[in-house]
């Protein structure tokens, strides 16, 4: 009986223990009508690391890009004969630079309108000799020299351009010899290319 008091007294004050702590273990909450705060957060920093300028990309800036222009075709050499005071033939041909052949028949010729055709190989550079050996560069502007034409007699005029020289002739009568022979030169080789004819332009 004893023993059985002490072990109903024993249940009874843990019991009274356990109801003490629970009663003052609170929960913390937060009081109405306060924001709770959210403490602040660090930053993140990003670091970058500066571009490295070449001296190619420096110099890029700077200069801008120019694209080459376009080289177009000129009038090589060319040979034109005028009218006269009877049937002279009136013609005009020319060679370009780029192989291209243009000729003009206008009076007395027995192609008369315009034509085209594709020089022959070496056709270019075989001017080109023809007109040193003739001394062309150096040769008068004009013939005759003290300026006396005859307005009767055609006029022919031709033309140089090549490695940075140009250079024209208007020859009247009284012409060297030189220069008859590097006109009659031209004029042949309007016979040595095939002609296509073309509609007026």
């Amino acid at each position: 009986m004893k023993y059985q008091f002490i072990l109903l007294a024993t249940t009874i004050i843990l019991l009274c223990l356990f109801f003490a702590c629970g009663k003052k273990t609170k929960t913390l909450q937060t009081p109405k009508g306060v924001t709770e705060k959210t403490p602040p957060q660090a930053e993140t920093v990003v670091e970058t690391t500066p571009a490295i300028i070449t001296p190619e990309v420096e110099a890029s800036k700077e200069e801008p890009v120019v694209e080459p222009e376009e080289i177009l075709p000129w009038v090589l050499a060319s040979i034109r004969k005028t009218s006269c005071f009877g049937k002279c033939p009136v013609f005009e041909f020319r060679v370009f630079s780029d192989g291209r052949l243009e000729y003009d028949g206008k009076r007395f010729v027995e192609m008369e309108g315009l034509y085209e055709a594709t020089a022959p190989e070496g056709m270019l550079e075989a001017i080109k000799t023809e007109a040193k050996k003739s001394g062309y560069m150096n040769l008068e502007d004009d013939y005759p020299t003290n300026g006396a034409r005859i307005p009767d007699l055609p006029s022919t005029y031709t033309s140089l351009k090549f490695e940075e020289a140009e250079k024209k002739i208007k020859n009247n009568h009284n012409a060297p010899k030189a220069l008859i022979a590097f006109e009659k030169y031209l004029v042949s080789w309007i016979e040595k290319v095939a002609w296509k004819k073309i509609e007026k332009r």
